[in-house]
């Protein structure tokens, strides 16, 4: 009994020597590893004080927005889509939605649409807003709420190619939603 408890405990004291590595990844993700950044060809994330946050247009606050891990404004999520459209990131892109009610199957379809979606030659991504019909939407936003607030959109246009191989505009409206301090993309139901 003994003996489990003295290997229990040297388990627990080498677990809590374990370091975990913060660090920037090569297109800027934040990444966490028990292995040091170089191996991983990264650089080491900055070290920021816990109790003060980082002042704008400060090199802290540049650092802050690489390792941020979501879109803290419509504009920051805009810049996002972007930014994995330039790269063609069609996993990165994934990342930007809120997949609240997907299940594994019922995701498959949506990603695939992305993944086509995102090798699309771009012609323009836009935030749109317009007034949200409350009565006709109350089963989703509920009863309450504000009438005045507004409905945010990001629209991207491609120019898509039908079966013919003849090239149209192809317009898609995402819905954008706020939670817990970050800005999400929603799927289309």
């Amino acid at each position: 009994m003994g003996l489990l408890l003295l290997l229990a405990t040297s388990g627990i004291a080498h677990a809590q020597g374990a370091r975990v590595h913060r660090c920037i990844g090569e297109n800027g993700e934040p990444t966490f590893s028990d292995r040091k950044c170089a191996s991983l060809k990264a650089t080491p994330a900055p070290a920021q004080s816990a109790n003060a946050p980082a002042q704008p247009g400060s090199a802290d606050a540049a650092s802050a927005a690489i390792t941020q891990t979501c879109a803290v404004s419509p504009q920051d999520l805009r810049e996002r889509v972007a930014a994995t459209f330039a790269a063609t990131n069609a996993v990165g892109f994934s990342g930007l939605f809120l997949w609240d009610g997907f299940g594994q199957g019922s995701a498959i379809a949506p990603l695939r649409e992305l993944a086509v979606l995102i090798h699309e030659p771009l012609l323009a991504i836009d935030l749109e807003s317009s007034p949200r019909f409350r009565a006709r939407d109350r089963y989703r936003y509920g009863e309450a709420g504000n009438d005045d607030d507004a409905l945010q959109e990001l629209v991207i246009r491609t120019l898509g190619e039908d079966e013919r191989n003849v090239p149209f505009e192809s317009i898609r409206h995402y819905e954008l939603t706020e939670s817990r301090g970050c800005w999400w993309l929603l799927m289309p139901w």
